[in-house]
C-alpha cells in the first residue's frame, strides 16, 4: 500500500505538470520577431506584433533595461501578454509589444497538442506497471528517469506565471529534472547489468559530476538572464550547450561499455533494451548540437525554447524506451523492435479498413436514397455492422500480422499446439519423450531440456531422458526435494531463478535449466520437465510458458494413458495364465 500511495502521488504530481505544458501549449503566444543573444533583431515577421508596434530588423532590444518580469515573458510568450521592449539603436525608443496566439495548427499541432502528450503519459504508465509488477531497486530507479523525463518532455512549455522567484523555482526544478533523468539512467543501467563495483562507481561518479556541471551552468544562465548579472551570453549558451553534449555522450558511454562487458549468453538481450534506452541521450545530442549552431552561425537565441528535432523526437524516444523495458521486466525477455510496429500496425490497418467502409456506405447512401429517411437508418446499419465485426476484423489482421512479423514466434506456437494435440495419438513412452523434448528444443531454440519420471522404489524423480546435457548431469532427485512440492502444490511451471531452486549436478552457464514444468496424473506428480532458456540467453517469457505447459500436460495424459493401457495389458495376460492353471487343475 505504500508503494502504491508513493507511485499514485508521484504520478498525480507528473499528470499535473502535463496539464501545464498542454495549457502553456494551448496559450503560448507569439512577439513575432527572432532576436539573437545580444538582442539584434535578426528577422520580424510581416503583419506581427512587433512590426505593428514599430520594431525593425537591425533594432537592439536593451536587455538590461527591461524588467525580470519582461524578459521571462520575452522569452516565453503567452497569448495577449504585453511587454515593454526598450530599443537601443538609432533612434532610441520604448515600444509596447502585445503577443499574438501562437498554437500550433494543422497536423503537426494536434500532434503537438495531443498526441506528443498521450505518448509521454503512456511511458509513465508502462514505468509504473513495472514497478507494481517486479519491484525493486532497478525499476524505481527507471521510474524516477521517466518520472523526470516526463517533467522535461517539453523542455521550456513548462513553466508558470508568478513572482520572480516562483519562475526561477521552476526553472530550476526543470533543469534538476534534466540532470537527474540523465543520473536515474546511469543508475538503473549499472543495477541492471551488475558491473564490477569499482567501475560502478566510477562511471556514476562521472555522470555525476557532468549533471552538477550541467545544472549550475543553466541555472546561472537563467537566474543571471532575469537578474541582468552577465554580460557575455553567447559563452554561456555555448557552455551549456556543451555541457549537455558531454553529459548525454557519458550516459551513451556508460550504456555501450555495460554491454560490451555483459557476458556472452545475456549480451543480446542487453543490446536490445540499451538500444530502447540509448534514444533519450541520442536526442540530448542533437539537439545540442542544432543549438550550438544556431549560436554560432546564425547567432540565435534558442537555448531556452524548443528545437524541432527534439520536440518531434523526444516523446516516442521515451515510449520505445519505456516498452522496452517494461517489456524486459514483466515478459523477461528484451523486446523486439517488431513488437511494437506490429501491433500498431495492426491497429492502424483495423482502424483504416473501418473508415474506408464508412466511407463507402456514406457514399453509397448518398447516392441511393438521396433526400430520403431511408438514408438515416442505413447509415445508422452500416455503423452498427461495422461496430460489430471489430473484433473479428482485428483478429484476421492481427493473425497476419503475426505470421509478417513474428513468422519465428507464430510458427514455433503452432508446432506446440500442434505437438500437444497428437500427444492424443500417440502409442510409444519414446514418441512422448521425443514430443516433449526434441520439439520445444527446436521450435524455441531452447539451450537444453531434460524428463525426470518417478521412480517409486527409489523414491526419488529418474532423469529418463535429457538434451544437451553433460553426461555426468544425470542426477536424481529425491521426492522430498522442495521443487517437488512446489510443483505439486503449484500444478502449473514454475521459474528456477524466482524460486531459487538449485542442486549440483545439475548443468550450469547457458545449459542450466530455468524452468521446471509439471507432468500431473491422477492428481499427483508423475514426471516434469526442466527446460533451459533461450539460446541467445533470453529467457522463457509468459506466452512460451504457456505452451509448454499446455504439452507437458498433454504428455502426461498420454503418459496416464500408455500407463493404464499398460496395466490392462497385465491384467488380461494375468487372466488368461489364471485360466490355463485353473483348466490344468
Amino acid at each position: 500500500m505504500k508503494r502504491v500511495a508513493t507511485l499514485a502521488l508521484l504520478n498525480l504530481l507528473a499528470v499535473f505538470a502535463l496539464a501545464q505544458v498542454e495549457w502553456n501549449a494551448w496559450t503560448s503566444g507569439t512577439y513575432g520577431l527572432t532576436w539573437g543573444v545580444a538582442g539584434l533583431v535578426h528577422q520580424v515577421d510581416a503583419g506581427g506584433p512587433a512590426e505593428k508596434a514599430g520594431v525593425r530588423v537591425g533594432d537592439r532590444v536593451d536587455i538590461g533595461a527591461m524588467s525580470a518580469l519582461d524578459r521571462f515573458a520575452f522569452l516565453f510568450p503567452n497569448t495577449g501578454e504585453q511587454i515593454r521592449l526598450p530599443l537601443s539603436w538609432a533612434p532610441q525608443r520604448t515600444v509596447v509589444v502585445t503577443a499574438a496566439s501562437d498554437r500550433p495548427a494543422g497536423f503537426s499541432g494536434s500532434l503537438d497538442l495531443y498526441g506528443y502528450p498521450l505518448l509521454v503519459f503512456i511511458s509513465l504508465c508502462l514505468a509504473t506497471a513495472v514497478v507494481l509488477l517486479r519491484p525493486g531497486r532497478p525499476t524505481w530507479t527507471y521510474y524516477a528517469f521517466v518520472w523526470m523525463s516526463t517533467i522535461c518532455a517539453f523542455q521550456n512549455y513548462f513553466y508558470v506565471k508568478g513572482p520572480l522567484l516562483g519562475r526561477l523555482a521552476v526553472q530550476g526544478f526543470y533543469q534538476f529534472a534534466f540532470v537527474g533523468a540523465m543520473f536515474a539512467l546511469t543508475l538503473f543501467s549499472t543495477r541492471v547489468f551488475s558491473p564490477e563495483r569499482r567501475l560502478q562507481v566510477r562511471w556514476e561518479a562521472i555522470v555525476g559530476a557532468l549533471c552538477l556541471a550541467d545544472f549550475f551552468i543553466w541555472n546561472y544562465f537563467m537566474s543571471g538572464y532575469a537578474m541582468n548579472w552577465w554580460h557575455h551570453p553567447l559563452l554561456l549558451t555555448v557552455a551549456g550547450q556543451l555541457a549537455d553534449v558531454a553529459l548525454a555522450a557519458a550516459v551513451l558511454w556508460v550504456l555501450w561499455t555495460l554491454v560490451g562487458r555483459t557476458r556472452e549468453e545475456a549480451r543480446e538481450r542487453a543490446r536490445w533494451i540499451v538500444a530502447g534506452l540509448a534514444l533519450q541521450p541520442i536526442v540530448i545530442v542533437l539537439n545540442s548540437v542544432e543549438g550550438l549552431i544556431q549560436e554560432l552561425v546564425f547567432h540565435t537565441n534558442t537555448a531556452l525554447l524548443w528545437t524541432p528535432v527534439f520536440k518531434l523526437l523526444e516523446p516516442w524516444a521515451a515510449l520505445i524506451g519505456a516498452v522496452a523495458v517494461s517489456y524486459a521486466f514483466i515478459n523477461e525477455r528484451i523486446i523486439d523492435i517488431g513488437f511494437v510496429i506490429g501491433r500498431a500496425t495492426g491497429y492502424a490497418m483495423t482502424s483504416a479498413v473501418l473508415v474506408l467502409f464508412m466511407a463507402i456506405c456514406e457514399w453509397s447512401v448518398g447516392e441511393l436514397f438521396a433526400d430520403s429517411h431511408l438514408a438515416a437508418y442505413a447509415t445508422l446499419a452500416a455503423a452498427l455492422l461495422a461496430a460489430f465485426s471489430f473484433n473479428a476484423i482485428h483478429q484476421r489482421i492481427d493473425a497476419v500480422l503475426d505470421w509478417l512479423f513474428f513468422r519465428r514466434e507464430f510458427l514455433a506456437e503452432q508446432r506446440l499446439r500442434r505437438d500437444a494435440r497428437a500427444l492424443s495419438f500417440v502409442t510409444s513412452e519414446r514418441a512422448v519423450v521425443e514430443l516433449m523434448l526434441d520439439e520445444p528444443v527446436q521450435a524455441l531454440e531452447l539451450s537444453s531440456a531434460a524428463l525426470f519420471k518417478l521412480d517409486e522404489d527409489k523414491g526419488a524423480y529418474v532423469c529418463a531422458a535429457m538434451r544437451f546435457w553433460p553426461e555426468d548431469a544425470m542426477i536424481d532427485i529425491p521426492a522430498d526435494d522442495p521443487l517437488i512440492a512446489q510443483l505439486r502444490s503449484e500444478r502449473e511451471p514454475l521459474s528456477l531463478p524466482e524460486l531459487g531452486w538449485s542442486r549440483s549436478g545439475l548443468p550450469a552457464g547457458p545449459l542450466a535449466p530455468v524452468l521446471a514444468v509439471p507432468a500431473l496424473a491422477r492428481s499427483d506428480l508423475y514426471a516434469f520437465a526442466l527446460y533451459g532458456a533461450h539460446r541467445d540467453g533470453a529467457t522463457l517469457n509468459v506466452e512460451e510458458r504457456g505452451l509448454l505447459g499446455n504439452l507437458v500436460a498433454a504428455a502426461a495424459a498420454t503418459f496416464d494413458h500408455l500407463d493404464a493401457q499398460r496395466a490392462r495389458e497385465e491384467i488380461a495376460a494375468l487372466r488368461r495364465r489364471l485360466s490355463e492353471i485353473t483348466g490344468s487343475v
